[in-house]
């Protein structure tokens, strides 16, 4: 199971995947930082810390905007490189099991 997870991300890295999925990590925390400075007459009534508030925010966009399309995006990368080459017949006549080879891939994505 190691060996087809390091398999899996080796690939990501040939695909240059790994920086622009840094990248987008960060949009959702730009997103409530901005949304928290804009808001703040609001958020200053409530008796909380300012760090509170301001990941209060970060969670509200990340969770239920960006986390889904990140998902999405990595794992539609990952199963377009097996099939931009035909690599997914190749990879299941392996005698490693489909359950093992689609584990690694949700591991990964």
């Amino acid at each position: 199971m190691y060996g087809l997870v390091k398999c899996e991300l080796l690939k990501l890295k040939r695909q240059k995947v790994i920086p622009i999925s840094i990248i987008i990590t960060f949009i959702p925390i730009l997103l409530g930082l901005f949304s928290f400075k804009t808001n703040y007459a609001v958020f200053k009534d409530v008796n909380t810390s300012d760090w509170l508030k301001a990941w209060s925010q970060v969670g509200t966009f990340y969770a239920p905007i960006m986390l889904p399309i990140i998902a999405s995006v990595y794992c539609a990368i990952i199963f377009r490189v097996e099939y931009a080459n035909g690599n997914l017949k190749i990879i299941l006549s392996t005698p490693v099991s489909r359950k093992s080879i689609y584990k690694s891939k949700v591991i990964i994505s």
